[in-house]
Protein backbone atom coordinates (compact mmCIF):
# COMPACT_ATOMS: atom_id res chain seq x y z
CA UNK A 1 0.00 0.00 0.00
CA UNK A 2 1.23 3.45 -0.62
CA UNK A 3 0.23 6.52 0.96
CA UNK A 4 1.08 10.31 0.28
CA UNK A 5 0.79 13.02 2.86
CA UNK A 6 1.72 16.78 2.18
CA UNK A 7 2.51 19.73 4.40
CA UNK A 8 2.96 23.46 3.41
CA UNK A 9 5.28 24.79 5.06
CA UNK A 10 6.54 28.56 6.15
CA UNK A 11 10.02 28.46 5.68
CA UNK A 12 12.28 28.66 2.53
CA UNK A 13 13.28 25.49 0.44
CA UNK A 14 16.84 25.70 1.83
CA UNK A 15 16.10 25.77 5.24
CA UNK A 16 13.92 22.89 4.99
CA UNK A 17 16.73 21.20 3.22
CA UNK A 18 19.56 21.96 5.18
CA UNK A 19 17.26 20.80 8.05
CA UNK A 20 15.70 17.66 6.69
CA UNK A 21 19.40 16.17 5.09
CA UNK A 22 20.89 15.35 8.76
CA UNK A 23 19.67 11.94 10.67
CA UNK A 24 19.92 13.56 13.56
CA UNK A 25 17.01 16.30 13.57
CA UNK A 26 14.95 12.99 12.00
CA UNK A 27 13.90 11.50 15.45
CA UNK A 28 12.89 14.97 16.62
CA UNK A 29 9.68 15.20 14.49
CA UNK A 30 9.69 11.54 14.03
CA UNK A 31 8.31 10.98 17.67
CA UNK A 32 5.86 8.02 16.38
CA UNK A 33 8.22 6.33 14.63
CA UNK A 34 11.51 6.67 15.21
CA UNK A 35 12.51 6.32 19.05
CA UNK A 36 16.06 5.75 20.89
CA UNK A 37 18.21 7.98 18.47
CA UNK A 38 21.92 6.42 18.30
CA UNK A 39 24.97 8.00 16.88
CA UNK A 40 28.10 5.68 16.78
CA UNK A 41 31.32 5.32 14.85
CA UNK A 42 29.10 2.81 12.93
CA UNK A 43 26.12 5.19 11.84
CA UNK A 44 23.13 6.76 12.96
CA UNK A 45 20.77 4.01 14.73
CA UNK A 46 16.94 4.15 15.65
CA UNK A 47 14.57 1.71 17.08
CA UNK A 48 11.38 1.97 14.91
CA UNK A 49 8.23 -0.61 15.26
CA UNK A 50 10.34 -3.41 13.02
CA UNK A 51 13.06 -3.27 15.62
CA UNK A 52 16.12 -1.40 15.42
CA UNK A 53 17.74 -0.34 12.20
CA UNK A 54 20.34 2.12 10.75
CA UNK A 55 19.03 5.57 9.35
CA UNK A 56 20.65 6.91 6.39
CA UNK A 57 19.30 10.18 4.50
CA UNK A 58 20.39 10.75 0.75
CA UNK A 59 19.62 13.70 0.08
CA UNK A 60 19.95 15.80 -3.76
CA UNK A 61 19.14 19.63 -3.24
CA UNK A 62 18.85 19.57 -7.02
CA UNK A 63 15.62 17.55 -7.25
CA UNK A 64 14.60 18.47 -3.77
CA UNK A 65 14.56 14.26 -2.79
CA UNK A 66 15.36 13.09 0.62
CA UNK A 67 15.44 9.36 0.49
CA UNK A 68 14.90 8.37 4.40
CA UNK A 69 16.20 5.13 4.39
CA UNK A 70 15.66 2.75 7.51
CA UNK A 71 17.82 -0.85 7.46
CA UNK A 72 17.56 -1.03 3.78
CA UNK A 73 14.13 0.33 3.09
CA UNK A 74 14.39 3.44 1.94
CA UNK A 75 11.15 6.34 1.91
CA UNK A 76 10.88 8.78 0.02
CA UNK A 77 10.06 12.31 0.25
CA UNK A 78 10.78 15.46 -1.48
CA UNK A 79 10.67 19.40 -1.04
CA UNK A 80 9.08 21.60 -3.93
CA UNK A 81 9.44 24.80 -3.71
CA UNK A 82 6.13 26.53 -3.91
CA UNK A 83 6.88 30.22 -2.77
CA UNK A 84 10.17 32.02 -1.52
CA UNK A 85 8.94 31.29 1.88
CA UNK A 86 6.87 28.47 1.67
CA UNK A 87 7.67 24.91 0.85
CA UNK A 88 5.77 21.80 0.00
CA UNK A 89 6.72 18.37 1.69
CA UNK A 90 5.37 15.47 0.61
CA UNK A 91 6.34 12.10 2.08
CA UNK A 92 4.87 8.58 0.76
CA UNK A 93 4.61 5.72 3.08
CA UNK A 94 5.42 2.27 1.24
CA UNK A 95 3.59 -0.04 3.77
CA UNK A 96 3.17 -3.67 3.10
CA UNK A 97 -0.22 -5.05 1.37
CA UNK A 98 -0.45 -7.82 4.26
CA UNK A 99 -0.20 -4.94 7.08
CA UNK A 100 -3.55 -5.26 8.72
CA UNK A 101 -6.28 -1.93 8.15
CA UNK A 102 -5.99 -0.56 12.10
CA UNK A 103 -2.24 -0.55 11.56
CA UNK A 104 -2.27 1.23 8.41
CA UNK A 105 -4.47 3.86 10.10
CA UNK A 106 -2.52 4.55 12.71
CA UNK A 107 0.49 5.12 10.79
CA UNK A 108 -1.48 7.83 8.55
CA UNK A 109 -2.44 9.10 11.93
CA UNK A 110 1.07 9.26 13.44
CA UNK A 111 2.62 10.40 9.92
CA UNK A 112 -0.26 13.70 10.41
CA UNK A 113 1.09 14.33 13.76
CA UNK A 114 4.86 13.90 12.86
CA UNK A 115 4.22 16.13 9.95
CA UNK A 116 2.64 18.96 11.96
CA UNK A 117 5.46 18.73 14.43
CA UNK A 118 7.99 19.19 11.76
CA UNK A 119 6.26 22.55 10.00
CA UNK A 120 6.43 23.67 14.16
CA UNK A 121 9.90 23.67 14.06
CA UNK A 122 10.83 24.35 10.96
CA UNK A 123 8.61 27.81 11.17
CA UNK A 124 9.96 28.48 15.04
CA UNK A 125 13.24 28.92 14.16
Amino acid sequence: MIHTESIIIRSSIDKAFEYLKKEENHPTWGVNFLKDYEKTNEGHFVTTPMGRVELKIKADKETGVIDIVLGERPTPTILIFFSPDETLYLFTLILPNEMPKPAIEEGIKGLKEELLILKEILEGD
